[in-house]
């Protein structure tokens, strides 16, 4: 198990048993992604699934939300997924077998005024999605 919340991950892992780890990483940095994936490596040998749902969900108003906020959703949401993504995928190409499951918000597919860059970020997310089942 992984999140930016380290101390929460840990709350989890205790509840789901010895078997269970914890790490923090920060999804939309490759080195942190890159770290992650390296520990559980080196803990538990292989992955056996990835459940990719990092996001977060900003509902400014289009006309006023800035760059910067625009930035860091599409930093969370579709980058992380693309690195956490990549990196796993590689190791279980390595291992000849795993599984991913990525979760993605409804909203992609209905939008609406009160979320208008959650569509396309999301759309983008479906796009990427089809990139890895042709890979």
């Amino acid at each position: 198990m992984a999140d930016l919340n380290r101390d929460a991950c840990e709350d989890i892992a205790v509840l789901l048993g010895e078997s269970a780890t914890h790490h923090g990483v920060d999804v939309a940095n490759e080195s942190s992604v890159e770290s992650m994936v390296d520990e559980v490596i080196n803990h538990h040998q292989v992955i056996d699934v990835l459940v990719n749902c990092a996001g977060i969900l900003d509902e400014t108003p289009f006309l006023d939300m800035s760059a910067e906020t625009f930035d860091r959703m599409i930093s969370i949401n579709l980058r992380g997924a693309f690195l956490v993504g990549r990196y796993v995928a590689a190791e279980m190409a390595k291992q000849k077998s795993g599984r991913i499951i990525n979760i993605s918000s409804q909203l992609a597919l209905k939008g609406g005024v009160a979320y208008p860059t959650t569509a396309q970020r999301r759309l983008d997310y479906w796009g990427l999605l089809n990139r890895w089942r042709e890979s």
